[in-house]
């Protein structure tokens, strides 16, 4: 896990600590191509900017999760400890991810597969650039509308401590493997079930159809770029 120096902005009071990239874990609600809405303003607040995003959910028992945590929590109070330097509201110890970071928190009937996981949402005001979607090696590029949710990926965040709590900056994603797995905003390309449609003249002139079941298509693999954090 790589850190940087921790630093606090002179007029926002926001408190920049470490990039890191997450452990591999399945990409969720990828929104990077058209942006989620703001969430309703607090009284007597301006109403908020757009928002891109994705989540990720990190397994709970993977002992490299585990450890990512420890590290994270440790740096994220760090951080959280000069945020409150100087101020008469300080702010708690690190609530990893989040107040919704839990995923045993959820309604399971809803989000079945945030069982067991941490969520960890990542948001950009600006949509993320092609070049830092990135696949197995820091060679291969994706374009953003690639990411399809359930594949197996990485996030490079940043950690931002703002009045408002712990957020995270999304820098980069990683696209590790894609299994054919599909949920929290997965999708496929209804037009690849018509390859399998094969055309036969039947004896009268007319034109027979046979269609075989159709076959799990997955991602497309992509193309180039690097990001000296990911492997």
């Amino acid at each position: 896990m790589t850190q940087t120096k921790h630093w606090k902005h002179p007029q926002w009071g926001m408190v920049f600590a470490s990039v890191f990239p997450t452990p591999i874990g399945r990409l969720v609600w990828p929104a990077l191509i058209v942006p989620k809405p703001p969430p309703p303003p607090k009284e007597g607040q301006p109403p908020g900017k757009p928002r891109y995003e994705i989540a990720i959910l990190l397994a709970k028992e993977d002992p490299q999760v585990k450890n990512f945590c420890e590290v994270l929590t440790q740096d994220t109070n760090d951080a959280i400890k000069l945020f409150n330097d100087g101020r008469a509201a300080k702010m708690g110890e690190c609530m990893l991810f989040g107040k919704n970071g839990d995923g045993d928190s959820y309604d399971h009937e809803k989000y079945p597969y945030y069982k067991n996981n941490w969520v960890v949402v990542a948001r950009n005001s600006e949509k993320l650039p092609d070049k830092d979607i990135i696949g197995k090696s820091r060679e291969e590029l994706f374009k953003v509308e690639d990411i399809k949710g359930g594949m197996l990926g990485r996030l490079v965040v940043q950690v931002l401590i703002t009045a408002s709590g712990i957020s995270y900056k999304l820098k980069c994603v990683q696209i590790k493997e894609d299994d054919g797995v599909r949920f929290g905003g997965g999708s496929i390309d209804v037009r690849d079930l018509l390859d399998d449609i094969a055309e036969d003249s039947s004896p009268n002139g007319g034109v027979q159809q046979t269609v075989e079941q159709p076959k799990i298509q997955k991602g497309n693999k992509g193309k180039d770029a690097a990001v000296n954090l990911l492997a």
